[in-house]
C-alpha cells in the first residue's frame, strides 16, 4: 500500500507543467533515491512600434577603364515606419526572433542625378535635381537565432544567425536641369512638374552573423547586437520614362554591417516599451548591365564593373512589447 501511495504521488508531480521536486522515504530495503523533474517554460513575445527612417541609396555607371560616368543619389527623409515582429524561445538558451518594418507613407525623399561625360575634367557636367520624389515601395524583413553563449548575473550575450531582405523604389517627377552643351551648365531647364522621369528600385538579400546582448537593472532593461555579411546577394532596376530604357544589374557579392541599440523600462511582467536605434551600412556591390529599349525590346548587355549600387540608412522607433 506504502508503495503504490508514492507511485500515485510521483505521477501526480510529473503530470504539472512546472519544475517539481520529488524526494520520498526510503523503503525498507531500498535505497534512498532523488528525483529532479525540470521543464523549461516557452516564452512567447510580440511587439508593435512606429518611427522614422532616414538614409540614401547611390546608384552608378562606370565606363571601361573604371571611371565614373554618372550617379544618381536617392534619398530618405524623415520616412515614417511601422514595425511589428515577435519571438519565441522554446530553451532558456535558444530564442527565434522575426522583424517585419514597412514604409507608412511616401515619405518626402529626393533624388539627384550627376553625369561625369568630360574626359579632362573630374567634376560633374550634367546635373538634375527632383524634389518630388515619392518612395513607392520600401520594407525591410529579419529573421535570425540567438545563442545564448554566456551569461553573468541579469547580463547576457547571445550568438546570432539571421537572415534579412530589405528593398526599396523611388519615383522621381518633374524636376531641373543644368547641363553642359558647349560650356559648362550653358543649358538649363525644367521637366513638366507631374513628368515621371526615372523610376529606381534595388533590394538586398543578407545571410549574416552577429553578437547580441541583453542586460536587466531593476524595471530598466538594455538590448543591442552587432551583425555583418560578406555576402549580400543585391540587385536594382532603373527605368529612365523620358528615354524608355530600363537598366537591370547583375552584381557580385558585397558586404554590409549594422548596429542596433535599445532601452527598455518593463511597466508590468507582461508590458514593457522601448526606445531603439538602428543603423545598416551595405558597401557599394559591382556588376553587369542589361539594357532594354522598351520601345523596340531590343537588349544590350555590358559585362565587368561598369554598375553600382549602395545604401545607408538609420531608424529610431518607439515600441512596446508584450509576454504571453
Amino acid at each position: 500500500m506504502k508503495k503504490k501511495n508514492c507511485v500515485a504521488m510521483l505521477a501526480a508531480g510529473l503530470s504539472l507543467s512546472v519544475p517539481v521536486w520529488a524526494n520520498e522515504a526510503a523503503l525498507p530495503g531500498e535505497s534512498e533515491t532523488s528525483i529532479q523533474i525540470e521543464q523549461e517554460m516557452l516564452v512567447v513575445k510580440a511587439h508593435m512600434g512606429v518611427g522614422y527612417l532616414n538614409g540614401d541609396s547611390s546608384e552608378l555607371v562606370y565606363g571601361e577603364n573604371g571611371r565614373k560616368l554618372s550617379e544618381l543619389n536617392w534619398e530618405l527623409d524623415d520616412v515614417p515606419m511601422l514595425n511589428v515582429g515577435g519571438s519565441i524561445s522554446p530553451r532558456s538558451w535558444l530564442t527565434i526572433s522575426a522583424d517585419f518594418w514597412t514604409r507608412l507613407n511616401r515619405g518626402s525623399g529626393t533624388m539627384d542625378d550627376y553625369d561625369f561625360l568630360a574626359i579632362n575634367y573630374d567634376g560633374y557636367t550634367h546635373w538634375s535635381h527632383h524634389d518630388n520624389t515619392d518612395l513607392t515601395q520600401g520594407f525591410m524583413f529579419d529573421l535570425n537565432a540567438a545563442f545564448t553563449f554566456y551569461t553573468f548575473e541579469e547580463t547576457s550575450f547571445s550568438a546570432l544567425v539571421g537572415y534579412k531582405y530589405d528593398t526599396w523604389e523611388w519615383e522621381a517627377r518633374g524636376g531641373n536641369y543644368f547641363y553642359s552643351d558647349y560650356v559648362l551648365f550653358d543649358t538649363v531647364g525644367s521637366f513638366s512638374p507631374d513628368e515621371k522621369v526615372i523610376t529606381y528600385k534595388q533590394w538586398f538579400h543578407v545571410p549574416y552573423i552577429g553578437v547580441g546582448f541583453h542586460s536587466t537593472v531593476g524595471p530598466v532593461f538594455f538590448m543591442g547586437r552587432v551583425i555583418a555579411s560578406p555576402l549580400v546577394f543585391a540587385g536594382d532596376e532603373d527605368i529612365h520614362h523620358l528615354r524608355n530604357l530600363r537598366f537591370e544589374e547583375d552584381f557580385d557579392v558585397s558586404s554590409m554591417y549594422g548596429l542596433d541599440l535599445g532601452l527598455g523600462y518593463n511597466i508590468t511582467p507582461s508590458l514593457a516599451v522601448s526606445a531603439m536605434f538602428r543603423y545598416q551600412k551595405y558597401e557599394e556591390a559591382k556588376g553587369d548591365t542589361t539594357v532594354t529599349d522598351l520601345t523596340t525590346g531590343e537588349k544590350r548587355y555590358f559585362s565587368g564593373d561598369v554598375a553600382g549600387t549602395d545604401h545607408s540608412s538609420s531608424t529610431v522607433s518607439l515600441g512596446l512589447q508584450y509576454r504571453f
